[in-house]
């Protein structure tokens, strides 16, 4: 709305009318409005022409860098499957690798604004230590702000860390176990971005990072929005 309110007022309009819509200001208190618990034959359904797909998908690998995500059973927090994900480096590649893992839904129906109150929950179960030499950044991508309109996003790590703006630390992991993290968008946003409430959750990603040969292998259940 600030970028609405921006553009109007260069170019001279004295009022503009914001109207909200259907089911983006249907909301139930304490209920997800989008989970997987990763119960299905494929991690993305619904893969068209243009590249929309519901779930997860594999987007972008690194030079020197291989990885991959699949359904697994047997290992999971409930149900039968979760999402397992893993990449590795080069042993001579100094510098940052990544592995990008894309999340998404039909109809872009994840998106919600900041202003109601919107989290994420999701239990992630390392096999082994990130270390300083491998990491796991949740990358959230918010809206374009005035005046500039570069995208604002939400950038969440675990692991090796030298990166210092914008980033939120999530501490460490108890590997071989499941840990629950809650990120609270909203009022991070507050907090690290421009605009505040004022932005929209677009987007999501995971960059599973490695340089030096690390081995980063972790997996994934009972995802929430």
């Amino acid at each position: 709305m600030r970028g609405h309110c921006f553009r109007a007022k260069r170019l001279g309009v004295d009022i503009i009318w914001i109207t909200d819509h259907d089911r983006r200001i249907c909301w139930r208190r304490n209920k997800a409005f989008w989970e997987d618990n990763f119960e299905r034959k494929h991690l993305a359904n619904h893969l068209d022409a243009k590249g929309r797909f519901d779930g997860w998908r594999v987007i972008a690998l690194d030079e020197g860098i291989v990885g991959g995500a699949e359904l697994m059973s047997g290992i999971s927090l409930s149900g039968k499957q979760s999402m397992r994900i893993w990449a590795r480096s080069t042993h001579t590649r100094r510098e940052w690798g990544s592995l990008q893992i894309k999340f998404s839904t039909k109809g872009k129906k994840h998106q919600r604004s900041l202003m109601m109150g919107v989290s994420i929950s999701l239990a992630i179960r390392p096999e082994q230590d990130f270390g300083e030499n491998g990491r796991l950044r949740i990358c959230v991508e918010l809206s374009q702000q005035p005046p500039s309109f570069d995208v604002e996003n939400l950038t969440y790590v675990i692991g090796g860390n030298d990166e210092k703006d914008k980033t939120i630390s999530l501490g460490d992991l108890k590997r071989g176990k499941w840990n629950i993290l809650c990120l609270d968008l909203t009022n991070d946003a507050l907090e690290y971005t421009k605009g505040g409430v004022d932005n929209v959750f677009g987007g999501l990603s995971l960059l599973v990072d490695s340089r030096r040969g690390e081995h980063v292998e972790f997996f994934i259940d009972d995802f929430r929005l």
